[in-house]
């Protein structure tokens, strides 16, 4: 029981009672937060027009890393070799 109760402490534990039925959800962490944030890659020339998933995609050199949607907001689009 003392293992159970280990195991379960770090999880919110919600208890509707009208059904009897037990239901555990994890907490929010750091690592799901930052997951629900992508980030993607711009070459730092400031001269392409493409966003990538990977920096180094298109033999980029240099990059800089910024919010997906920080990019589209500067006028990138999604590079076609990454986002197929």
């Amino acid at each position: 029981m003392k293992k159970l109760k280990a195991k379960l402490m770090p999880y919110l534990l919600s208890i509707m009672i009208a059904t009897s039925t037990i239901v555990v959800v994890p907490p929010a962490t750091a690592v799901d937060v930052q997951a629900k944030t992508s980030y993607v890659y711009i070459a730092a020339s400031g001269k392409g027009k493409c966003y990538h998933k990977n920096k180094k995609c298109s033999r980029m050199k240099k990059t800089k890393k910024l919010k997906k949607s920080t990019a589209k907001k500067r006028g990138y689009r999604a590079c076609k070799k990454c986002y197929r």
